[in-house]
């Protein structure tokens, strides 16, 4: 797959989306054929510009437009690309158009095996190192009005003003970690290993590692974070992936420059790296 060598790729979302509009997209979504709605969310997950580096064409903002209708699926339904419930991906659909902090860090979960509640908690925490660190390029967000707040459940609606104590940088960090490599050690297990949950651990991992100077204080971290995104368990397909997300995290780390522009230094490396 292109998508997987580092080559650009988001123009081709672009003409798909070009080919969708020409077959009545605004339609209702109840009247969508399980195609339809199934093609629209692969497309909404691969656009949201939290799951990419080094893009080089704007976010369409096809999963908050088109994927987030409360009567479309259950919410705590996976979505298959990502292996995300879908509530949380609203939550990425919307850095950058209201999502807060607070709102990952009061995300209540969904049902799911240790491997996936794993997975989903370091996707979680992911997200508010996200929201508190990482500005997107204006360029590159979608600037289509969100039909519907970002807060998606009755437990984030109740919310209120008081101060929240939200976890440092540091614990974040310690915590993502944490469960990328209880997931690494589950899946060298033969009868516990899942490959899909392991294909799916490269964005936590990428965005733990841009925490440039935790990481290189901590070699340990290095070492993990190698580890598990080139991990030798079977079945998995993002190899070649995984060598140039750790290429360019180690070329970060050598450069130890806190402000460094992560987007602008992919683009003059002429990657457009997916994290899924």
């Amino acid at each position: 797959m292109i998508i997987l060598h580092g080559l650009p790729w988001t123009m081709h979302l672009q003409g798909m989306y070009n080919i969708l509009q020409t077959h009545e997209l605004q339609g209702h979504v109840e009247h969508r054929t399980p195609f339809r709605s199934h093609l629209l969310e692969v497309m909404g997950v691969m656009d949201l510009p939290t799951f990419s580096v080094g893009r080089q064409n704007p976010c369409l903002g096809l999963w908050r437009r088109y994927c987030r209708e409360t009567k479309h699926m259950t919410r705590n339904d996976v979505e298959l690309v990502s292996g995300l419930p879908r509530s949380l991906i609203d939550l990425f659909s919307c850095i950058g158009h209201g999502a807060t902090e607070e709102d990952f860090w009061d995300w209540p979960g969904a049902p799911g095996v240790l491997l996936q509640c794993h997975l989903w908690e370091a996707y979680r925490l992911a997200g508010i190192l996200t929201v508190r660190h990482r500005n997107l390029p204006p360029t590159l967000l979608c600037h289509t009005p969100c039909s519907q707040p970002p807060i998606t459940s009755g437990c984030m609606a109740s919310q209120t003003l008081r101060a929240r104590c939200l976890p440092s940088t540091e614990v974040l960090v310690s915590r993502i970690l944490s469960c990328v490599d209880a997931i690494r050690r589950a899946s060298s297990d033969p009868e516990e290993s899942s490959y899909l949950v392991m294909n799916s651990i490269i964005h936590p991992t990428f965005v733990a590692g841009l925490q440039i100077a935790i990481i290189n204080a901590r070699p340990d971290f290095k070492e993990l974070i190698s580890q598990c995104i080139l991990s030798d368990v079977p079945g998995l397909i993002n190899t070649t992936q995984g060598e140039l997300v750790l290429d360019f995290l180690r070329g970060m780390w050598d450069c130890a420059d806190e402000k460094v522009d992560v987007e602008e230094l992919a683009r003059l490396r002429g990657f457009e790296l997916v994290l899924l």
